[in-house]
Parts: C-alpha cells; sequence; structure tokens
C-alpha cells in the first residue's frame, strides 16, 4: 500500500510541475475536466487491478500453504 501511495504522490507531484503552461490552455478552452477525469480512470483502474493481482496471490499462497 505505501508503493501505490509513494506512486500517486510521485505522479502528481511531476504532473504539476510538467504542466504548468498546457494546463493553462486546457482551463481557457474547458477541456481540463475531461483531462482529470481521463487521469482519474486510469489511475483508478490501476488501483484496482494491483488489489485483485494482490487477492488472487493470497489466495495462491494459502492454497501453497494448506498442501
Amino acid at each position: 500500500m505505501k508503493k501505490i501511495l509513494f506512486f500517486l504522490y510521485f505522479s502528481i507531484f511531476t504532473s504539476n510541475i510538467l504542466s504548468a503552461s498546457d494546463s493553462d490552455f486546457y482551463r481557457s478552452t474547458g477541456k481540463i475536466y475531461g483531462v482529470y477525469g481521463v487521469v482519474l480512470i486510469l489511475v483508478l483502474g490501476l488501483i484496482f487491478y494491483l488489489i485483485s493481482i494482490d487477492k488472487k496471490l493470497k489466495k495462491i499462497e494459502r492454497n501453497l500453504d494448506n498442501e
């Protein structure tokens, strides 16, 4: 879980530095909410994918411990 939080912090920090001038363009055209939406969907999808992998691995570990 610490790795996920570090990744989120790192991605937010670098995106603020790299896209300072780009965000002005997207704000002026009203497309910033679309950009935020896409980024949010990608991050949530990644988090759910990692959680599902973690659950599958725990299930496999339990099966190996029982055998």
